[in-house]
């Protein structure tokens, strides 16, 4: 077996020649590993961008949907706090036909694990990592929000029935929860109105295809008449929506509705 000894040095250009050599071949190869792990980042930005898309156009729709439903809660929890005050007087609830859906969005961004555990969000331009962490937190703060002022409802639906007598306390805990969904409602709003800017200002997707999501929220308003129009008077054989569900047939798997609120007929690739 042949032995290549390392051949000397002849003076100082042949140094710099290998030197050179080396420096060349050791710059080729590191700009060859940051292209290919710039395409990879790439890849998963461009990836990224359409999770985002997807989940942008479902809050615009849900943006829609509580900013036109707001006036028509506030109308019932009007109407509420005059029943309520009406009975206090008269110490007997007046009747009432069931509280109507409230209608709710499921505010969340599914796409932000993707985005941080995936460790993509740091590879974003810095204006639209500032948004995008701005509108997860707003839609968080919408989620709990949410689902306080359903609670809310859930406890208020005790008002239905043929009227029954109520105490002062039963009166009073009834009218706080009025209050407390006022504000709710009130920052449901504002929530939602925050949530359009941060992703409008994110720039991921055309303005005009988040305008047409958001309008397509606010056709929803329409699917819940109930929510805006007066409180129904009491139906004896009126039937308890949630018995209906409960005796519903059994379904084939996968075949469950999805909230599209705000991407009709859209799916995520």
């Amino acid at each position: 077996m042949d032995i290549h000894k390392p051949k000397p040095w002849h003076g100082f250009r042949e140094f710099l020649k290998e030197y050179v050599i080396i420096v060349i071949g050791v710059l080729t190869a590191l700009a060859a590993e940051q292209g290919v792990e710039w395409l990879h980042w790439q890849h998963e930005i461009e990836l990224a961008h359409q999770a985002l898309a997807f989940d942008m156009k479902r809050i615009m729709g849900w943006a829609g949907l509580q900013d036109g439903l707001s006036p028509c809660f506030g109308a019932r929890l009007e109407e509420i706090g005059k029943a309520l005050d009406a009975a206090q007087a008269t110490g007997h609830l007046p009747p009432l036909g069931r509280l109507p859906n409230h209608g709710r969005g499921s505010w969340v961004m599914r796409s932000w694990p993707m985005l941080t555990y995936g460790q993509i969000l740091p590879h974003l331009p810095n204006s639209e990592q500032i948004s995008l962490s701005a509108l997860n937190v707003q839609v968080e703060v919408e989620r709990q929000n949410d689902q306080e002022f359903v609670n809310g409802w859930r406890t208020l639906s005790a008002i239905a029935g043929p009227g029954r007598l109520v105490d002062g306390a039963e009166i009073t805990r009834l009218k706080e929860v009025v209050l407390s969904m006022r504000a709710k409602a009130a920052s449901l709003r504002q929530g939602a109105i925050r949530s359009e800017t941060f992703v409008i200002q994110s720039g991921v997707i055309p303005r005009p295809v988040l305008e047409a999501a958001w309008r397509q929220g606010v056709e929803n308003v329409k699917l819940n008449r109930a929510v805006c129009s007066p409180l129904p008077a009491f139906d004896p054989a009126a039937q308890d929506p949630y018995s209906l569900r409960l005796a519903q047939p059994m379904t084939a798997p996968g075949t469950a509705p999805m909230d599209d609120t705000g991407i009709r007929n859209e799916k995520l690739k």
